[in-house]
């Protein structure tokens, strides 16, 4: 028995909305859905709350009609909640929320709907790219843009165009209003006489070449780079950024770490340059042209090491690692990359992500923190925190803060460090540790007194724990920003420049690991929304055990940091 062909993969319609509901833009691409259709996106999604529908499809109310009064209740709904994809009667909605309004996009057909949000993405991209923030203000000032841009990145409801770049070319900011200039110049020049046979004839194979030229671009494999770009200096900035999350035990031995890293690349460079990159992961081990030195990276067959952004970093001893869920741009060539274990591009200009990936084995901590409590009585605890660096001395960790939490009824901390700052925050229940700047292989010590009102072994019934659970105590919060450093070993072998022009780039890499953003709650549900995102994920459990009075390793004197250690100087 033969099936029938799967259906065409088109969209019926573009159009966005604002959070009320009204339509600001609106493409229709295949005529099989009327503008009822689209309103339906306000009466039966953005009136209807998330938490009584199922997310694809419709439900109607007890009065067996599903239209609802959205003057009177869109307000009501929780748009973080709002299920991405919905179905009402015969159309599928798919929708983006920007700002305020929704990019949305409707059809009838059975259609793959990460392409369809990949479009919408894209669409977005674009839009920033032309006039800035995409909200309604802007929306409404471009409009006549915006329809033309419709109209190149979609054709009969199938995607074409998405690229800022190849758009750019022949769809500008003015492009409106030169057509409407031209339509009423109609056939004058400048001067306002009649143009001659020549001129139209120097204009037709100017507009040809150029036509030609965007031709080439759409349908090669460069779209996202436009070609005639020139700089008076030609330079490449490679930053590859850690976040680390991990849990420690009491005695600084981690439970648990993993690393997830990206690397980012910013190209200001002319022409349509092709740029080769080597790592040290196990996939490109054999890549051609890698040197063995961790530390240093060609500059491109000259012989000469480039420089570093920043000051050069530890050299890690390992030779290789294991990256896993490598995600590249799709500017990478992967056959090559496949091929030589080399990772190979034209870059877009300007910044873009190479790269992301995972690493979750042979992951360097580079703190090791111990923590110990201790009961002395019944309205006294002691804190006694042991905060050591173990990485390069030429390397300077900045902005550490560490968080401790101490029990609800605190009435009065008493700190005493050897480093940086602390203070008691009584709002948000814990000790703030800031430690400005902190080299490597230093070590220091935090100490404080709390005092209690009642004990932290009160029983429910008593009066001054005011019915509450005994305390448990919470791990320790570390948040820190390290450069020229990377917790997976990761680094860049070579990175080479080679462009028909024959210049010579300058290039520079920078390395920085940082703590994840956390995402438990605990004593930290105190905290601002965005306090709450700068702290990170490094915990360290704290030892309870009064008796454990060996715990430290103290390996020299405690120091006290100078504010103006680990600045970092650019050298050329």
């Amino acid at each position: 028995m033969n099936r029938p062909p799967p259906p065409p993969i088109a969209l019926s319609a573009v159009f966005i909305v604002n959070l009320r509901g009204d339509v600001l833009i609106e493409r229709q691409y295949r005529s099989d859905i009327s503008r009822a259709n689209i309103d339906m996106f306000k009466t039966e999604i953005l009136s209807l709350s998330a938490s009584s529908s199922s997310p694809f499809s419709g439900r109607k109310s007890s009065n067996g009609s599903s239209k609802r009064n959205a003057s009177t209740t869109s307000s009501k709904v929780d748009v973080q909640s709002l299920p991405p994809i919905r179905i009402v009667g015969q159309i599928r909605f798919m929708f983006i929320r920007v700002a305020n309004v929704y990019v949305c996009a409707a059809t009838k057909l059975n259609v793959n709907v990460s392409m369809c949000f990949a479009f919408l993405k894209s669409a977005i991209g674009t839009f920033q790219s032309y006039f800035g923030k995409v909200n309604e203000n802007n929306i409404r000032a471009n409009f006549v843009l915006m329809y033309e841009l419709f109209d190149e990145m979609c054709d009969n409801g199938y995607p074409q165009i998405t690229s800022a770049n190849v758009l750019k070319e022949f769809i500008t900011q003015k492009a409106s209003v030169m057509d409407i200039i031209e339509g009423k110049l109609n056939n004058k020049g400048d001067n306002g006489q009649m143009k001659s046979s020549k001129d139209e004839k120097e204009e037709a194979m100017n507009k040809l070449a150029r036509a030609r030229q965007t031709t080439a671009q759409m349908t090669g494999s460069v779209q996202w780079r436009r070609p005639g770009l020139m700089y008076k200096k030609n330079e490449v900035y490679l930053d590859v950024i850690e976040t680390i999350s991990c849990v420690t035990q009491a005695n600084g031995d981690a439970l648990r770490a993993s690393c997830s890293g990206r690397v980012v690349l910013n190209a200001k460079l002319s022409g349509m340059p092709e740029l080769k990159i080597g790592l040290n992961d196990s996939l490109g081990d054999e890549a051609k042209g890698g040197r063995n030195n961790p530390n240093a990276v060609d500059a491109g067959g000259d012989g000469k090491d480039m420089d570093f952004r920043g000051m050069p970093s530890l050299a890690n001893k390992r030779k290789t690692i294991d990256l896993d869920d490598l995600q590249f741009h799709h500017c990478v060539n992967l056959s090559k990359f496949a091929s030589d274990k080399v990772v190979s591009f034209v870059p877009p200009d300007g910044e873009f992500e190479l790269m992301k990936y995972r690493v979750s084995e042979n992951v360097s901590i580079p703190f090791k923190v111990i923590a110990m409590v201790k009961e002395l009585g019944r309205t006294r605890v002691s804190v006694d925190v042991m905060f050591k660096s173990v990485f390069a001395e030429k390397t300077v960790a900045q902005e550490i803060r560490v968080r401790i939490p101490v029990p609800p009824n605190t009435a009065k901390v008493k700190v005493l460090c050897s480093g940086g700052k602390a203070r008691y925050l009584a709002g948000e229940e814990c000790l703030r540790w800031k430690i400005k700047n902190l080299p490597g292989g230093k070590e220091i010590r935090l100490q404080a007194e709390v005092m209690l009102v009642g004990s932290i072994k009160d029983d429910a019934d008593d009066k001054k724990s005011g019915g509450k659970k005994k305390w448990s105590q919470p791990p320790l919060n570390v948040q820190f920003s390290l450069p020229m450093f990377t917790a997976s070993g990761l680094r860049i072998r070579f990175l080479k420049v080679w462009s028909k022009e024959g210049y010579e780039a300058t290039k520079w890499v920078r390395y920085l690991t940082t703590a994840a953003s956390s995402g438990h709650q605990g004593a930290s549900a105190k905290l601002t929304s965005s306090e709450r995102k700068k702290m990170g994920d490094f915990e360290v459990r704290v030892n309870s055990d009064g008796n454990n009075n060996n715990i430290y390793n103290d390996n020299g004197e405690n120091s006290v940091l100078n504010d103006n250690i680990g600045r970092l100087r650019i050298s050329n």
